[in-house]
């Protein structure tokens, strides 16, 4: 293997890939490149690139919980690390940017480069709410160019931002980080209120997270329907405007549709895409399914108890960010 002798520092370094030469470099955060580094063979380098994404990774966790230490508990770094964005409404497979991407707090936040201070974090070029995106991996039928490790993210708009990562094992530690921070909004919350149109007047979709659904007429305040999210079956939209829930009802068993339609219009916030209030209340569903059941979550995500003194906050959230392995 043959390459230069700089020695650039691993923390938060990105490593560009260039797969026909099976060749990389390693370039950190203030510039330093190791230069073009070339390997024999595909294996070796698949070989070299885990072990310094294992690396990269161990530092990026080293330097979270130093920056946690000065951040409130509502504003923790869960994740952050190097990823591509794929360019809007490009067809070549070299038409990639370098972004780094970091999960703090109840927001994803965009960078062209880590940020190092405080300031940093106020100049994201473009930061969403995690309650209000929808994270996907790609299967290999969706996948939009020759990169295979990939996901998306599906922003209130319903707009979808593309994403590769180098390796299968980073693709998963984006989805377990995705899954944590999207739990913690989820307690957070409680409850979120929706306007909608239902058979032609203005009605509220309250989706309560201890409690369920609930649709009201806006004017009268008066309840029309009311269910648990034990008794969501399923749930549709046309992509547009219209949203469609399924439920079963407790006495009869049987499933009972109902519609809305119009933008879907927080009473504080921004209009949300059918697909993500979709997501939530299937999401909210499983959550509170299994919140009895559990005391920690699926590995990454465990059980948050917003109550709890802001100490006990903080070591439960160094607890799950040490979950994820890196």
């Amino acid at each position: 293997m043959g390459g230069s002798s700089t020695h650039p520092p691993l923390a938060c370094a990105s490593v560009p890939v260039r797969p026909r030469q099976n060749a990389f470099q390693v370039i950190a955060v203030d510039g330093v490149c190791s230069g073009v580094i070339q390997c024999p063979s595909t294996d070796e380098c698949t070989d070299w690139l885990q072990a310094i994404a294992s690396n990269i990774s161990a530092l990026t966790k080293h330097n979270v919980k130093k920056i946690n230490r000065n951040f409130p508990v509502n504003q923790q770094i869960i994740y952050m690390g190097w990823v591509d964005e794929k360019e809007q409404d490009s067809v070549q497979d070299r038409m990639y940017t370098p972004k780094f991407l970091a999960l703090r707090g109840s927001s994803l936040f965009k960078f062209s480069a880590p940020p190092v201070t405080t300031w940093d974090w106020t100049r994201a070029e473009k930061s969403f709410t995690v309650y209000e995106i929808m994270f996907k991996i790609l299967k290999d039928n969706e996948l939009v160019d020759k990169r295979k490790h990939c996901f998306s993210v599906q922003t209130d708009s319903g707009e979808d931002i593309f994403f590769s990562v180098e390796l299968e094992c980073e693709l998963l530690l984006w989805e377990k980080a995705f899954q944590m921070a999207t739990f913690f909004e989820v307690e957070r919350i409680q409850c979120k209120t929706y306007a909608c149109i239902v058979d032609s007047h203005l009605m509220g979709l309250t989706i309560d997270f201890s409690m369920g659904f609930v649709c009201f007429d806006a004017a009268t305040k008066a309840v029309l329907w009311r269910y648990k999210f034990s008794q969501l079956k399923g749930s549709s939209d046309d992509g547009k405007s219209k949203i469609k829930f399924l439920f079963q009802n407790q006495d009869t068993k049987l499933i009972e549709a109902k519609a809305g339609a119009g933008v879907l219009q927080p009473l504080r916030g921004s209009p949300l895409h059918p697909r993500l209030l979709r997501r939530q209340g299937g999401l909210s569903g499983s959550h509170v399914r299994e919140q009895p059941k559990r005391r920690h979550g699926p590995r990454g995500v465990g059980h948050f108890h917003p109550n709890r003194p802001v100490t006990d906050i903080q070591a439960q959230i160094r607890e799950l960010t040490d979950s994820i392995d890196l």
